[in-house]
């Protein structure tokens, strides 16, 4: 009987089933290459290995909590564990971590940490995530302007054509691609423009230079 009521109470917690270890959501932020994350770091299998997005961002539990920022707005860290561990959801409060790690990984949310905005994972983020006396202190919210996924896949597969790197997707990625290569990129083709002008004059003066002798003849 008290298996009965216990899954009509917390009808929720399928989404998301699991005891996740404490370092769970530290980890999850620290691992570069996300494709190799292992199963035990990544107990719910947010991680979509081989697709086109890295996180899964459709997975119950993030579709979840998405909707819960949407009908709340901006929360404290504290009250976002406790509303998760109450009914009817009854997820474990390091799991709630690692699933709120994951959808900052995928540009979902955004960190409120000592009145500045966190979007990507880094010392900061990871620093307020590892452990829940630091994530009781912080805000989470939606993004205003999440960047398309799209946009990502693009600029994921110019940097491919660019440079031969193979990036994820994903925003911090993009970026530190960009600052390895692009300062050099910069400085070798600064005298494109000047050269290429140049031409131009030149083919200019040649077009002229015939239009006269075709006047001439």
């Amino acid at each position: 009987h008290l298996e009965q009521v216990a899954s009509q109470v917390f009808d929720k917690y399928s989404e998301a089933p699991v005891q996740a270890e404490s370092a769970t959501a530290e980890r999850f932020l620290k691992t570069e290459n996300l494709e190799k994350i292992s199963s035990k770091y990544d107990p719910l299998d947010l991680v979509k290995k081989g697709g086109t997005s890295p996180i899964d961002t459709q997975h119950r539990a993030i579709v979840s909590v998405k909707d819960y920022l949407e009908n709340q707005g901006q929360v404290e860290g504290r009250r976002l564990l406790d509303d998760f561990f109450a009914p009817p959801y009854g997820w474990s409060k390091d799991t709630t971590r690692y699933i709120v790690s994951a959808m900052l990984v995928a540009g979902i949310i955004k960190l409120r940490i000592s009145g500045e905005d966190v979007t990507v994972r880094g010392d900061t983020a990871i620093n307020s995530l590892k452990n829940t006396v630091g994530f009781n202190k912080i805000g989470i919210a939606l993004r205003d302007a999440p960047v398309d996924p799209d946009k990502l896949l693009q600029a994921r597969d110019r940097l491919l054509s660019l440079t031969g790197e193979q990036v994820m997707p994903l925003e911090e990625d993009i970026s530190k691609c960009v600052m390895r290569h692009f300062p050099d990129f910069q400085h070798d083709y600064a005298p494109l423009p000047v050269q290429l002008e140049n031409l131009g004059l030149q083919g200019n003066e040649r077009a002229e230079s015939i239009q006269e002798s075709l006047a001439e003849i």
